[in-house]
């Protein structure tokens, strides 16, 4: 009888895990996806190169994955936070002057289309009459600030700007850093008029948690170690 009691059970506890292994297998792919896109923007903003540097991608996603292994059942804050660069991700602002607006809706402003292949361009839309201006989504995470520059050489466009964050929030958001000892990453999580920080450096193999602390308060000692990742603008040379 105890053995006919306990095989439905262990039946019922295999098909839940399999159940679970299969929703953790479906959003494998989505996670990877998602974590290999922070980890592009965020060599982006690190380095200020065009394109984000294979090399430092693959560290930045690797960093990311231990330290939020290591600390994330502690810290389930880590696990919601991902870096954002300020610049947005994909989309570019432009303005027209009144004759490039004009072609552009005419579907004959062709000075773009040298621009708009190299850097993947897979929609272009129309975003307001009055301002004579177009929004372009880029197939790819580039350096929006350096490829702005470009498409603002193009004659008849006025002004060409990232599609960036705007929040009355302090940022949610990840600074990748190299201090004088090393790699490290300072989280935080932002909310109005405040933010909590988490500091973490490599120690040997691995990374350690240094401190948190609250943007109000006693400054602690590392503060001085991270601190001008918050001011750096990613724009280097700037």
């Amino acid at each position: 009888m105890k053995i006919r009691t306990i095989l439905p059970i262990f039946a019922l506890l295999t098909i839940l895990c399999i159940s679970s292994c299969d929703i953790l297998s479906s959003n494998d792919d989505s996670n990877v996806s998602a974590f290999q896109n922070e980890a592009e923007l965020a060599a982006l903003w690190l380095s200020g190169e065009l394109e984000p540097p294979p090399v430092l991608t693959a560290m930045i996603k690797q960093d990311l994955h231990d330290i939020r292994a290591k600390y994330g059942r502690e810290i389930l804050e880590l696990n919601k936070i991902r870096f954002q660069h300020p610049d947005g991700e994909k989309e570019l602002l432009i303005d027209f002057n009144q004759y490039g607006y004009n072609r552009y809706l005419k579907g004959t402003f062709d000075e773009w289309d040298s621009l708009n292949k190299r850097f993947n361009v897979a929609e272009i839309k129309t975003r307001n009459s009055q301002t004579k201006s177009a929004k372009l989504i880029l197939g790819r995470n580039y350096n929006l600030h350096r490829v702005s520059q470009l498409y603002l050489d193009l004659d008849d466009i006025v002004s060409c700007a990232p599609n960036g964050i705007i929040s009355l929030n302090d940022p949610t958001t990840i600074y990748p850093w190299n201090t004088s000892e090393g790699r490290a990453y300072l989280f935080r999580e932002g909310f109005y008029m405040g933010s909590h920080f988490w500091y973490f450096k490599r120690v040997g193999v691995e990374f350690e948690l240094i401190g948190d602390c609250f943007m109000v308060g006693p400054v602690p000692e590392w503060w001085s170690e991270i601190s001008d990742a918050l001011n750096y603008t990613g724009y280097l040379g700037e």
